[in-house]
C-alpha cells in the first residue's frame, strides 16, 4: 500500500522516523549500537507501514545517512548534536528534553503525548502519563473525546465517561456515588459483551491492542500514530464478507502444517500459526492483532479451542511474548489442535 513518506537522497523515509530516531538516541545510557536501535523502533513501524525486514533496516540506514549529513547526530558516534537537541525540542514543543531519562520513560511519556496529541504537560502530569492508569485515563479521554483533563484520576474519567453516554439517551445528568452503576452503565453501552473492568477493556477497544496490558496499548498507540503520519489505513477484514467458520477452518488447517515443535503433541504457538495462516490464505493484509481478535471470536464460539502456556520459563521468551493474547479473564498462548479420532 503506499503512503507519504518524506524524501531523501536515498530512499523515502517514513514521516516520524527521524524524531524517533533522534529520540532514541537522545536517551541516556550506553551508546546505541545499529541493532539496538532497529529493535528499539522496529515494532512502531515494520507492522504499521508493511515493511520486510530488508526493507526496514535500509531504512534506517537512510535516515542515519540523512540526519548525518543535516548535522543532526554526530557522524563517528551517532550522539544527537546541539542542532538535533534543538530539532526535538521543536518535534516536542518544549523548551529542553529531559537528559536524565532512559528510552523507555522518554517514549511512555514524551512519545505516547505525541502521538495522542495531548496538550502540553508539566513533569507531574507526564509522569502520570507514565503509568498504567495514566495512559489509559489519557486514551479514553482522547478516544471518547471527554471534555475534561486527559491526566485526570481513573475514577473522574470514568465518571465523566458514564455521564456522556447517559445524556445520550437522557435530559438528565447523573450523580455516580455508586462504583457499581457506574460499571454497569460502561459494560453494557461501551464493551460489546467482554468481560472485565472498563478501565482495562475500553482502552484496548479504543486503540485496538492485542491485550489489556500496558505495553500493548502503547505499541498500539504508537503504531496508530505512524499510520496517520503516513497516510495508512489500519485494514481490518470486511465484516459482511467475513466467515468465522471458514476462518476456523482454514486456521486449523494452518496449525496442522506448523512443523516447528508441539506441546503436548496438540499445542501450537499461536505465533507460529499466524505464520502458517499468512502462507496458506488471503490474510496478507491483516495485522498480528486483527488475527488474534478473531482467534479469540472463534474460542468464544468454540469453533477452535485457545490455551495458556503453565511452564513459561522453559519456553522461548519472544516467542511467548509474541504469541501471547492476555484478556481480562484469561491469557492464551497456544491453539490446541483437535485430537484425532
Amino acid at each position: 500500500m503506499a503512503y507519504s513518506m518524506i524524501e531523501s537522497s536515498q530512499r523515502t523515509i517514513p514521516k516520524g522516523l527521524e524524531c524517533c530516531v533522534l529520540l532514541r538516541l537522545f536517551a541516556v545510557g550506553k551508546p546505541v549500537t545499529p541493532d539496538q536501535l532497529a529493535d528499539s523502533l522496529g515494532p512502531l513501524f515494520i507492522d504499521s507501514l508493511n515493511l520486510c525486514e530488508d526493507d526496514w533496516n535500509a531504512t534506517l540506514d537512510a535516515v542515519l545517512a540523512t540526519m548525518k549529513h543535516e548535522r543532526l547526530i554526530s557522524f563517528a558516534s551517532n550522539q544527537v548534536t546541539k542542532l538535533g537537541q534543538e530539532s526535538l525540542c521543536e518535534s516536542f514543543d518544549l523548551p529542553s528534553i529531559p537528559t536524565s531519562e532512559r528510552w523507555t520513560g522518554l517514549r511512555n511519556r514524551l512519545l505516547i503525548a505525541k502521538a495522542l496529541g495531548l496538550p502540553p504537560a508539566d513533569d507531574e502530569e507526564r509522569k502520570r502519563l507514565g503509568t498504567a492508569d495514566g495512559l489509559r485515563v489519557a486514551i479514553m479521554v482522547q478516544g471518547y473525546q471527554l471534555p475534561i483533563s486527559p491526566f485526570v484520576r481513573m475514577s473522574e474519567c470514568l465518571d465523566e465517561l458514564a455521564r456522556q453516554e447517559l445524556a445520550e439517551s437522557t435530559n438528565t445528568v447523573p450523580d455516580f456515588d455508586a462504583v457499581f452503576a457506574r460499571e454497569q452503565v460502561l459494560s453494557t453501552r461501551l464493551m460489546k459483551g467482554l468481560p472485565g473492568k472498563p478501565e482495562r477493556v475500553l482502552p484496548m477497544l479504543l486503540v485496538r491492542a492485542v491485550d489489556e496490558s500496558p505495553e500493548s496499548l502503547r505499541l498500539a498507540v504508537l503504531q496508530n500514530w505512524v499510520r496517520k503520519l503516513n497516510g495508512v489505513e489500519a485494514e481490518t477484514p470486511a465484516e459482511s464478507q467475513f466467515d468465522l467458520n471458514q476462518f476456523s477452518l482454514q486456521v486449523q488447517h494452518a496449525a496442522q502444517s506448523v512443523d516447528q515443535p508441539r506441546y503436548g503433541e496438540s499445542k501450537v504457538f499461536i505465533q507460529h500459526v499466524w505464520d502458517a495462516f499468512r502462507k496458506q490464505s488471503d490474510g496478507s493484509e491483516w495485522s498480528l492483532a486483527e488475527f488474534k481478535e478473531r482467534l479469540v471470536e472463534a474460542n468464544r464460539e468454540n469453533l477452535l479451542t485457545l490455551s495458556r502456556a503453565d511452564l513459561v520459563g522453559a519456553m522461548d521468551r519472544q516467542l511467548i511474548e509474541s504469541s501471547e493474547i492476555r484478556l481480562p479473564h484469561a491469557t492464551f498462548h497456544f491453539l490446541r489442535l483437535p485430537s484425532e479420532p
